[in-house]
């Protein structure tokens, strides 16, 4: 049996990534796998980067083939629109990034995978409510190497980061104002 990861590490360079990769790694050593480099310039790369809009037009209604367990790739796609980069490529596929109007295309594209897993419980929820009987919710965090006994001295009581919440952003808003000796750190968008 010849399993791998494919990486994305030669040429994604975005700060996400990097979570990626070290989830990448953990995964390699706990489960033997090898990481398959996937290069920067090859076809894939440049038709994600250069023509992803023209041929997800034409791509969008090919289903993944049957997957042969014997060589099976797991991949981190960032987002559910880069699925169509996998296609028939024996690959299981771990959904970071998922919008809600992907439900239908995800479900029938990954009908025929044995399983495939993605990274929301309620985007999972959502699948399976579509007929989806192969999805796998697959809970993800910071890596362990960031774990110590040791607790520093604390200096901000929230951090929000990513995409905001805007119902929790605005509770934390809220909460800020009548207590002003708590710090909240949130990206602003301006």
């Amino acid at each position: 049996m010849s399993c791998s990861i494919i990486t994305k590490r030669k040429y994604e360079i975005w700060p996400s990534w990097y979570v990626v990769y070290e989830w990448e790694d953990i995964l390699s050593k706990k489960l033997g796998m090898d990481l398959e480099f996937s290069d920067g310039m090859s076809l894939e790369y440049r038709i994600q980067r250069k023509w992803k809009r023209i041929v997800f037009k034409y791509f969008h209604r090919i289903s993944f083939g049957k997957v042969d367990v014997q060589n099976m790739r797991l991949a981190f796609i960032m987002n559910a629109n880069d699925y169509y980069l996998y296609v028939d490529r024996n690959v299981i596929p771990i959904f970071l990034d998922f919008p809600e109007k992907m439900i239908s295309v995800i479900a029938e594209k990954t009908k025929n995978l044995p399983f495939f897993f993605v990274t929301a419980l309620e985007i999972c929820d959502l699948l399976k409510a579509h007929g989806s009987k192969n999805v796998i919710y697959m809970p993800i965090s910071i890596s362990d190497m960031y774990f110590s006994e040791i607790i520093p001295k604390k200096t901000i009581d929230v951090i929000q980061f990513g995409r905001k919440n805007p119902v929790l952003h605005e509770w934390m808003m809220e909460y800020v104002a009548e207590h002003p000796d708590v710090e909240y750190v949130y990206q602003s968008n301006n």
